[in-house]
């Protein structure tokens, strides 16, 4: 299940409200269970396992990117969904992630605290995290990705049976992202400089 809430107010008074919200939860983890929660500038959005379709597309997409990487240097790079990260601030949990570990930032309540060594940011969306992966109505993750440097961020939009790249934010913004159809294969830029077979994901969405 994946949930999110929204409330009115300044965005001063917003940021303050959802910290002290967060800062609650990392004191008292047994009230969450196994819930992680990502940070917008709107919300929080509480993430918990989604369905079955989700994480095969998810499982699909992993075992392509682990081979992608198994050509750089032993131990170089690493796919991963085991941790979360801080963006401009705000809390980010990915359904993917390409490292470079021997970069990887510091830890601190079980959040990454910066970027560093990551190459790919991956979503598959579901329906309430929906506008934030794709930035419908505020810049969302790609604006946040694109702020902090992050060269690649692909999003799997189930609701519309297409995958988008973002890549190459300049000036901390990604251009207009790069669509493909669901069964296209998408082309993953330097360092990858490979596709990725969507055609599994057909009777997934």
């Amino acid at each position: 299940m994946i949930m999110s809430t929204h409330v009115p107010g300044s965005d001063v008074y917003k940021t303050e409200m959802f910290a002290r919200i967060l800062r609650h939860l990392d004191e008292h983890p047994e009230l969450t269970d196994d819930v992680r929660f990502e940070s917008t500038p709107t919300g929080i959005v509480a993430k918990s396992p989604a369905d079955a379709a989700h994480g095969r597309v998810i499982n699909g997409l992993r075992r392509q990117l682990l081979e992608a990487v198994s050509r750089f240097p032993s131990g170089e790079l690493d796919v991963s969904n085991d941790a979360g990260f801080i963006v401009g601030g705000q809390r980010k949990i990915p359904d993917l992630f390409v490292i470079d570990y021997t970069r990887l930032a510091d830890e601190a309540n079980g959040y990454v605290q910066d970027v560093s060594g990551v190459l790919l940011f991956v979503e598959v969306t579901s329906p309430a995290t929906r506008r934030t992966d794709l930035g419908i109505g505020d810049p969302g993750k790609p604006g946040a990705y694109a702020a902090a440097g992050v060269p690649l961020y692909l999003v799997v939009d189930r609701a519309k049976a297409r995958v988008l790249l973002f890549s190459q934010p300049t000036e901390r913004v990604y251009p207009e992202p790069t669509e493909y159809e669901i069964g296209e294969a998408v082309w993953l830029p330097s360092p990858f400089s490979c596709t990725i077979d969507t055609e599994f994901m057909k009777n997934l969405l």
